[in-house]
């Protein structure tokens, strides 16, 4: 059993590469696209025969980094809100568990069960009074 968890792990892994492979494949595909598509853009317009290629590199160059803050920062605020979400579901989770064992008769088998997921919680997301 073990062996053959490993090999679906590894499979899986690979998978998971290759995807992001195509993916980078069809994001450059994109990119050449309307690279050509700007460059056609700004040679129909008259400032940029006088500046010619250097005022498309800058001007494109400005755009992208622009563009990849406002993205990242969009990024980091969707990521924030996937993780508390995550965090609180894993909480409701493991107090669901905490409230199926109330009924349990062996006492100790249950102290020791909800000290493990008081550690699982706290790990989770630790308080202050925690750390």
């Amino acid at each position: 059993m073990g062996i053959r968890k490993k090999t679906i792990t590894y499979g899986s892994r690979i998978i998971v590469e290759l995807i992001k492979l195509i993916c980078a494949a069809l994001i450059f595909v994109c990119a050449l696209g309307w690279n050509e598509a700007i460059k056609i853009y700004y040679e129909k317009q008259g400032w940029y025969k006088q500046h010619g290629l250097f005022y498309y590199a800058l001007s494109i160059s400005v755009f992208s980094v622009i563009f990849i803050i406002a993205m990242n920062y969009i990024s980091n605020i969707l990521k924030d809100k996937i993780l508390k979400t995550d965090i609180d579901n894993q909480k409701a989770d493991v107090y669901n568990e905490l409230d199926k064992m109330k009924d349990v008769e062996n006492r100790d088998d249950l102290e020791q069960f909800i000290e493990d997921l008081k550690k699982e919680v706290i790990s989770i997301a630790p308080r202050d009074d925690d750390k």
